[in-house]
């Protein structure tokens, strides 16, 4: 199982982004590949960096409606006690939702879709 992090819904919001064009790949990976997930987390982060950057309420509900046409409900995983117990464990001074992240992947056994070092250094594996 794969899953995600939040860069790939970053990348793919900026055809000038340097990671674009394999961000695009990853994202519509998702509803034909039985093994590629996306955290709650990650929705939750995405949202959160668009509303810090003064993206409106209509442009960041647009991106949604978007995603939810190209991410099945199947495909995002939910938040449980368990993950945010680890989460807690991870945070330290990193960012806290890369340790969600990173906790979902624990939970799950999972492999991470990301380029971000903090995940290696928690024994996941990444690829990109």
């Amino acid at each position: 199982m794969k899953i995600i992090d939040t860069m790939v819904i970053i990348a793919t919001l900026d055809p000038k982004h340097p990671l674009y064009r394999e961000a695009i790949k990853h994202l519509a990976s998702i509803p034909h590949s039985e093994d590629i997930y996306v955290p709650s987390a990650v929705l939750l982060e995405c949202d959160l960096v668009m509303k810090n950057k003064g993206v409106s309420r209509k442009d960041r509900g647009e991106l949604f409606e978007k995603l939810g046409m190209i991410i099945p409900k199947n495909k995002v995983l939910p938040l449980t006690v368990a993950i945010i117990r680890k989460t807690v464990e991870l945070e330290e001074d990193k960012n806290y939702f890369d340790a969600l992240i990173a906790s979902t992947a624990l939970e799950y056994n999972s492999e991470i879709i990301s380029k971000d070092p903090f995940f290696k250094k928690q024994g996941i594996k990444t690829s990109w």
